[in-house]
């Protein structure tokens, strides 16, 4: 019964434990069964296999009894099962074998994985080094191009003047060869040699020409140092003209801040005016409010000039109230006038003081600017004076006949200053 059991559930599906793996011999998968085929233990199982496999219809019907066919199905059958015994052992042997390799290939997947980490550091340090390599590189390179490009500066400078060289050599043999054209023409040194006068006379002439060249590079050098002094004394002007034009700047700025402190000022008293004119009408009223009251208050007048009255000869109380409450409110009205007069005349009185210090100030900022100026002229003058009496000291260091100062004083008689004044005096006495 157990073996019957057994070959009831065998025929059943049965489902694996473990699944096969692609590369096992009993995969079913049809991509797959050529290597189970070509597998020599397959090839061995098939082998094992062949003989109990089917016969032909023709060998089971000829000669062959019921008996014959029963036996050989009871023996194919127990075959079967002997069959189903072992593949289950395999299996079972083969999902043992497969846990094993699966934790020696997560074990080797392990170790894949970290020298993959290790190899992509390794990469990564060396794509580092290789960027940097580049870089410099490029720095080598650019460095290079530039040396180049000043070497070939170099060159092409060195060229330039190779060719200026060589055009200095072409004039020098063509001046050379002139030169020798002209002694063969003229007989130069024929004459040198028959003419020592000659020789003595161009010697003179080329001193007394270095004598003209020293005198005349004495007159530069003076000329030179009589423009420096120029260019310092404009300098110095300059300087001095500086302050000046700030004081006119002040000046425009408070002449601008007086203007509308003006404006300003007009503007008030044209409020003051108004203010009064205010004043007068108010003063009016109050003046027509109290005669009113008073004939108010005056029995002896008649009804119809002092309005509507009582019973009892008196006004009505609802004027009264009514003149008082004008009454109040011109008070009022009179003392506000009042105060804003007051107020108007303290800021009048006060832009008047800041007009008064302005003009006091451009006053002042304009006697600066005239002391200034005469200054300025004062010392150009005097300046002037002294540069005309260096160079008429030049003209009559150039004219030995007369003295200096006969001459340049000779030369200012028309100009009366205190200075020339002076040097006049001074020379008189020593002539006397």
């Amino acid at each position: 019964m157990a073996l019957t059991n057994s070959l009831s559930t065998s025929n059943r599906p049965r489902k694996l434990l473990i699944q096969p793996s692609a590369n096992s011999p009993f995969c079913v998968s049809p991509s797959q069964l050529q290597e189970v085929t070509l597998d020599p233990d397959a090839t061995n199982l098939s082998r094992d296999f062949s003989c109990f496999a089917p016969k032909s219809p023709s060998d089971l019907t000829s000669g062959r009894t019921v008996k014959e066919i029963d036996e050989q199905l009871s023996s194919l059958k127990k075959e079967n099962f002997n069959l189903k015994l072992r593949l289950y052992f395999i299996e079972e042997r083969m999902g043992s074998n497969l846990n094993v390799d699966n934790e020696d290939v997560i074990q080797k997947n392990i170790e894949l994985q970290f020298e993959l980490a290790n190899v992509q550091k390794e990469l990564e340090s060396k794509q580092e080094l290789l960027c940097q390599a580049a870089k410099v590189m490029e720095i080598e390179d650019e460095e290079h191009k530039k040396e180049i490009s000043e070497k070939n500066r170099e060159l092409c400078c060195l060229k330039e003047r190779i060719e200026e060289m060589r055009f200095q050599l072409e004039k020098d043999e063509k001046d050379n060869t002139r030169e020798e054209l002209w002694t063969e023409a003229f007989n130069l040194d024929a004459q040198r040699t028959t003419s020592p006068e000659m020789i003595k006379k161009l010697q003179a002439t080329i001193i007394d020409l270095q004598n003209e060249l020293k005198q005349t590079r004495e007159e530069a050098d003076q000329l030179r140092s009589i423009a420096d002094n120029a260019q310092t004394k404009w300098k110095h002007l300059e300087l001095q003209i500086a302050p000046v034009d700030a004081l006119k700047e002040e000046l425009s700025k408070k002449s601008s801040i007086i203007d509308s402190l003006r404006r300003s000022s007009t503007q008030k008293n044209s409020e003051l005016h108004d203010v009064k004119l205010q004043l007068k009408d108010i003063q009016n009223l109050y003046d027509s409010l109290i005669v009113r009251s008073e004939v108010d208050q005056s029995p002896s007048k008649s009804n119809n000039e002092c309005g509507p009255l009582n019973a009892t000869g008196q006004l009505i109380p609802e004027e009264v109230t009514e003149l008082k409450k004008n009454h109040f409110k011109a008070c009022k009205i009179i003392k506000t006038m009042i105060h804003k007069k007051k107020d108007y005349v303290d800021q009048i009185e006060k832009l008047q003081k800041m007009v008064q210090e302005g003009a006091d100030e451009i006053q002042s900022l304009k006697k600066k600017i005239c002391d200034m100026t005469n200054n300025t002229q004062f010392e150009s003058n005097k300046k002037s004076i002294k540069d005309k009496v260096s160079e008429l000291n030049l003209t009559a260091g150039w004219h030995p006949s007369s003295s200096i100062e006969e001459f340049w004083i000779f030369a200012l008689n028309g100009h009366k200053t205190p200075y020339v004044r002076n040097l006049q005096n001074t020379h008189k006495a020593n002539t006397k």
